[in-house]
């Protein structure tokens, strides 16, 4: 119980899955090139494992970044026109009072 040279190697093998779970989040390509690359470095799972998870980390931000900026423009561009609907409206309701008065 709590053998060390026991534990040692399977918490290496957890940590490769892990890893190699993570690299599902990547595309294909990319996964086995990381996948290569990480065999031929000999690191230790954990190593590996953080790695992977830096990587796919950094990649999710990037799409998530993209989606935001797009709807970030999206929103202002529909938040103009609409601003620009009720000023028109706004003008024309103004003007229609005031040629009225006069």
């Amino acid at each position: 119980m709590g053998d060390d040279p026991s534990r040692g190697p399977m918490m290496t093998r957890v940590c490769w899955r892990l890893g190699e779970i993570l690299s599902l989040m990547l595309h294909s390509d990319e996964r086995q090139a990381v996948r290569g690359d990480l065999a031929e470095s000999g690191e230790t799972g954990s190593q590996a494992l953080s790695d992977v998870l830096g990587l796919a980390f950094r990649r999710q931000a990037a799409v998530v970044r993209q989606n935001v900026a797009h709807y970030i423009q999206r929103d202002f561009f529909f938040l103009g026109l609409s601003s620009s609907v009720w000023n028109c409206r706004l003008i024309r309701l103004i003007d229609g009072k005031w040629s009225q008065k006069m």
